[in-house]
């Protein structure tokens, strides 16, 4: 325990403790005078009839003094005239914590904050995360992220990326952030390696996102939105208790649909764009006991992507002979945690995620090329975690872990009329880990975190491509395991309540893979490549967190040095002209700064800015991409 809190906490006892004893005299002494005759004068019958009806004063009083001191400190603020900047929990760490008791750069984004900024769809998030990039696609699941620096330096692509996304505590694929950033609470972007309680996909940082559960009480809201470019939407969410005190719900109905979005100048201003999409989510949480509670949520999300042909439309039925560019995607999603209190200071938590996506699109390779692609992937994700607060150990904080993933996909694919190819195949990846983190309290001031986790991963390929314009079967079967470890040691030092100084060292893991992009061997060369390899970074952070002027203004800071071993970089093949991955060695050094500011009861400032200089450790040869020399400043990576 702090000795701050200490203080105002023994403080808040003392005087709680001579309230009751004034209020309980000054009680029985009306219970007296009531009854007008003394002590002696009253039978034991009387006594054992009556004996609540002191505790009853005594209770009703203890509550309007309660109120009387709530309004009393409103008063007191509201006569300073002094409007505090929000208090910010978090659950970075699997539990609800002040920001300013966790070692880790973060940016905490609460639903009030998504509005009133106007952050319109995930990527904008960017927008006041210091340090997070996010790079677009042709495709809405091409999106990828990278932290500081560090992760996927190529949108596109089904490597295993580098920073991991949750859902109230339930993993999810980074393209699914979209359907989720509806009806959100709160959003925690975490940077630096996370790998130790987010996985082998949290090698440069997490994304931790919280929607709003089932309330107790009925509400519901409808919204509509009318804009250029035939942009119509509405939003509908209803929430409320579905069984008093055991079952609440909430449904969410998202509809767009947006024409003409997309300008082509060089062909008479023609408008390109045809998107129609429908999100519905629905979320029931049930308490069975006092102690054991169970949240499911079940989504699905559907988009109808049209209309995106860069060349004239006849061209398509005419002289290219290829498809025009579409996109359809359909989304289901799963997600439930189980909450059990073993003891007081004890859980346990079965979390469970399932996802399903069916894809088909088809995209522009040449202006005499296109392909069609129809791709499923399927997913589940099972967590078991115990955690608790040890008293008996100074307050040892920890968490520890069984994790599994099991990942399937299938992929057929088409290419014509140049290159005539036919690609079909199956990919299968399983993943165990073992999980722990602890945080000790060393001192009344000094706290130390240690975590650990080991993961295996076993992948498989079965896939095969029949060229028909060079005459060749390319198959590859392939099976290989991966092995790795995340982990991570940081101190905390706590001065004051309004001021945090911590120090980590951490270290973030991604498995290698395979080399699946060979349906562009339009060389006829039907030669395998090698995989590539598994890539590690290790982080060193300095932070600090403080508020100032009566919790008017914060400030985040931190400073970081990384080195990444073999980053998994996209080039060209020179033997099989087809995108290859390659391992790279990289490192990235910067700094952030981030700070709000609140002026008045209406009036609230904020900023952030970001700074990384990332940079090749080594001269790389990405085939017909280049030489990549020592140096080079790495691609989507902005200083």
């Amino acid at each position: 325990m702090r000795s701050g809190r200490f203080t105002k906490t023994l403080g808040s006892v003392i005087s709680t403790c001579a309230l009751i004893a004034v209020i309980a005299e000054s009680s029985s002494a009306q219970y007296l005078d009531s009854t007008d005759r003394s002590l002696d004068e009253i039978g034991p019958d009387e006594i054992v009839e009556d004996e609540n009806s002191v505790p009853e004063i005594v209770e009703a009083e203890i509550a309007q003094a309660e109120i009387a001191q709530a309004e009393f400190a409103q008063a007191e603020i509201a006569q300073a005239g002094v409007i505090r900047l929000d208090e910010i929990e978090v659950t970075a760490r699997r539990r609800v914590e002040d920001i300013q008791d966790v070692p880790i750069a973060i940016t905490s984004i609460p639903e009030a904050d998504i509005v009133e900024t106007d952050l319109e769809d995930f990527s904008e998030i960017t927008r006041i995360s210091p340090g997070l990039n996010a790079l677009n696609g042709a495709q809405s699941w091409g999106s990828a992220f990278n932290v500081r620096g560090v992760g996927s330096l190529n949108p596109g692509g089904y490597e295993d990326g580098s920073v991991s996304a949750y859902v109230d505590g339930v993993p999810v694929p980074l393209g699914q952030l979209a359907s989720y950033y509806l009806d959100v609470g709160q959003v925690e972007v975490l940077r630096g390696p996370q790998g130790t309680l987010y996985g082998k996909t949290a090698q440069a940082g997490a994304i931790n996102i919280t929607t709003l559960g089932p309330s107790d009480v009925f509400e519901a809201r409808l919204t509509g939105t009318v804009a250029t470019n035939d942009l119509y939407g509405i939003t509908g969410v209803v929430s409320g208790p579905i069984v008093d005190g055991r079952l609440n719900g909430r449904l969410l109905i998202d509809a767009e649909t947006e024409d003409t979005y997309i300008r082509v100048v060089n062909q008479d201003d023609r408008r390109l764009g045809h998107d129609r999409r429908l999100v519905v989510r629905g979320t029931v949480e049930a308490f069975w006991t006092e102690r054991l509670t169970t949240r499911l949520s079940l989504s699905y999300d559907r988009l109808d992507n049209d209309d995106h042909a860069l060349s004239d439309r006849d061209l398509y039925n005419g002289f290219i002979l290829t498809d025009e560019p579409f996109e359809d995607r359909t989304n289901v999603s799963l997600g439930t945690t189980t909450r059990y209190d073993i003891t007081d200071n004890v859980g346990l938590s079965f979390v469970t995620g399932i996802n399903w996506v069916d894809l088909d699109f088809a995209f522009v390779q040449t202006p005499f090329q296109t392909a069609r692609v129809d791709d499923i992937e399927f997913q589940v994700n099972q967590e078991i975690r115990v955690d608790g607060i040890a008293e008996e150990l100074s307050g040892l904080a920890w968490t520890a872990g069984l994790f599994f993933n099991y990942y399937y996909r299938d992929v057929f694919q088409t290419g014509a009329p140049t290159i005539l190819f036919i690609e079909n195949g199956e990919q299968v990846n399983t993943t165990q880990a073992i999980f722990g983190e602890g945080t000790l309290p060393l001192t009344d001031t000094l706290d130390a975190t240690l975590g650990l986790r080991l993961t295996r991963d076993v992948k498989t390929l079965d896939h095969t491509v029949d060229n028909n314009t060079f005459d060749f079967t390319h198959v590859m079967d392939e099976e290989e395991s991966f092995f790795g470890w995340n982990g991570r040691f940081a101190v905390t030092y706590r001065p004051t309540d309004t001021d945090t100084v911590f120090a980590s060292v951490s270290r973030g893991y991604k498995p290698g893979g395979f080399q699946t992009n060979h349906s562009t061997a339009i060389t006829g060369t039907p030669a395998n490549s090698p995989g590539f390899d598994s890539t590690s970074s290790v982080s060193y952070e300095l932070g600090y967190r403080g508020l100032f002027f009566d919790s008017t203004i914060s400030l985040d800071a931190s400073v970081f040095y990384i080195e990444t071993s073999g980053e998994q970089v996209l080039g060209l093949d020179l033997v099989t002209l087809r995108s290859d991955f390659f391992n790279i060695d990289t490192q990235s050094v910067g700094f952030e700064l981030a700070s709000r500011v609140q002026l008045g009861e209406h009036w609230e400032f904020g900023g952030s800015v970001a700074y990384a200089d990332a940079e090749l450790t080594e001269t790389a040869d990405l085939g017909l991409a280049g030489i990549a020399p020592n140096g080079a400043t790495l691609p989507n990576v902005p200083r």
